[in-house]
This record gives structure tokens, C-alpha cells and sequence, in this order.
């Protein structure tokens, strides 16, 4: 008989989370600003399947893209001109392998169109 007993294990990491960094919230952009770089910066990133990327503008959300963490704490995503000027609300949906889904916080752009 054999008995293999473990101790010190700890069980694997499973939590993430996923915050924009940038843009700073209440920042105003004009059409020089873009392709605009949205920063977002993950915890655990070996578990965060893909990060969908949104925009609301009256109440209507906008997808921007998809990025893929791929191991990587930092990523940027570039938004394109958007078609009219206003109050932009940017926020982030990360999935994690397991089926968890964690919301970004948000962050308001106003994008002054000439």
C-alpha cells in the first residue's frame, strides 16, 4: 500500500478582473485624437478568454472590437472616428474560460466633432 500525501498545494488562480486605464473619464477628444488607443489593463490574463469592447451613446451600444489577453497583462485596442460628436460611455466586457463575464469600469469621452 501506498499513500502520497500533498501538502502546500494551492489551488490554481481562477479570478480576473479588467480595468480601463485609458482613456481618463470626463476626457474631451476632437478628430486629431483618432484612432483613439483604449488601454486596458487585466489580473490573471490566462484566464480571460476575450474582452469585448463597447461604447453607449444614447443608450444605443456600439461594439469597437475584440482583444485577446493571450497572457498579457496590457492591451490596446484602437477606436476609429465615430460618426457623430457627443458623450461617449466606454466600458469592456471580459470572459473568462469558465463562462464568468466581468464588466470593465466605465469611462466617458466626449468627443467634440467639427
Amino acid at each position: 500500500m501506498e499513500i502520497n500525501l500533498i501538502l502546500g498545494e494551492e489551488k490554481p488562480r481562477t479570478e480576473f478582473n479588467a480595468v480601463i486605464t485609458w482613456p481618463l473619464s470626463g476626457l474631451a477628444v476632437s478628430e486629431i485624437d483618432f484612432p483613439l488607443n483604449i488601454k486596458i489593463e487585466v489580473t490573471n490574463p490566462k484566464q480571460i478568454a476575450k474582452i469585448d469592447v463597447f461604447a453607449k451613446k444614447d443608450g444605443k451600444e456600439i461594439f469597437l472590437g475584440k482583444v485577446d489577453p493571450a497572457g498579457n497583462e496590457d492591451m490596446v485596442l484602437l477606436w476609429r472616428k465615430p460618426k457623430d460628436g457627443g458623450s461617449y460611455e466606454l466600458y469592456g466586457k471580459a470572459y473568462g474560460w469558465g463562462g464568468e463575464l466581468r464588466e470593465t469600469n466605465k469611462t466617458i469621452i466626449i468627443y467634440n466633432k467639427k
